[in-house]
């Protein structure tokens, strides 16, 4: 897709995010995820993805603190056109900023006063902004517990070959568990924006099927249902990736209880390696 095409997309939704700025700097300037609480010692590649997204929130921040809003944004939205890839997590925080203020402002009366092509123009931009968003993260989260996946495994081999102590054991597995539980952390965030997200379409679905049209929209109202059921799949989607990491988390929460019991008895508990793969 051309760059100029891709950019005049957002256009509206990027006058929303200049618009709504203050209502994002109103909440000051701690991380929406909550503070970071893992010490990444040993695995800070698997724990990358999901710094990328913290690092990349924090930065819009500044760049809105010091006045570069608009230029961060427009950045981070060409970065995704130009290289189809989210590698570096802007562009996930960016479209979350443009999805999350653009919400309110797609059913304000500024908006809802402006001409159907208009309207539905920044529908349509807005449920694709906050779709790309959610995949972005819920690909980064998945990077991240597959990493954390494969380093429990190859843990529980070197620790079976006496290659590693007990007490470095317990230290990577719970650096493994707490790297998994902020990926969770991050991505219950990201879900449940995209849920508030999914409802005000379905406020702006209702305030469209009331109005009088001079000529059929039977087409927008097409597209616009089609795009809102993506969004619900890969809200689905979130939702599964959740319980899995979860499930997935809880072997490790159950091996790290057993070990701390066994060690502190003088005895030595042979873990099963199991593991859960994500699909």
């Amino acid at each position: 897709m051309p760059r100029k095409l891709y950019q005049n997309k957002y256009v509206v939704l990027i006058m929303a995010s200049v618009f709504l700025v203050t209502t994002v700097l109103a909440t000051g300037c701690g991380s929406k995820y909550g503070p970071k609480t893992v010490k990444v010692n040993y695995y800070p590649e698997c724990y990358r993805p999901i710094d990328d997204l913290r690092q990349a929130e924090a930065k819009l921040h500044k760049d809105m603190a010091t006045g570069a809003a608009v230029g961060a944004i427009t950045g981070l939205i060409t970065g995704l056109a130009t290289t189809g890839s989210a590698r570096g997590a802007a562009v996930g925080a960016g479209l979350g900023l443009i999805a999350g203020l653009a919400g309110s402002y797609l059913i304000s009366s500024a908006m809802q006063e402006k001409s159907l092509r208009e309207r539905f123009q920044a529908y349509r931009s807005s449920i694709d902004a906050q779709t790309a968003n959610l995949n972005i993260a819920v690909r980064f989260a998945k990077q991240s517990c597959d990493c954390y996946e494969a380093a429990y495994k190859k843990l529980n081999a070197s620790f079976q070959r006496g290659q590693i102590g007990k007490e470095e054991m317990l230290v990577r597995l719970k650096e493994i568990r707490d790297g998994n539980n902020d990926a969770i952390k991050v991505l219950q965030i990201f879900h449940a924006e995209s849920v508030k997200h999914t409802e005000t379409f379905a406020q702006i679905y209702k305030i469209e099927q009331g109005r009088t049209y001079d000529r059929p929209t039977s087409g927008n109202f097409r597209e616009l249902r089609a795009k809102q059921n993506d969004l619900a799949k890969v809200n689905k989607s979130t939702e599964s990736t959740l319980a899995l990491i979860a499930k997935r988390n809880s072997i490790i929460e159950n091996d790290i209880r057993q070990r701390e019991m066994a060690f502190r008895g003088g005895n030595m508990l042979a873990s099963s390696g199991e593991g859960l793969p994500l699909p």
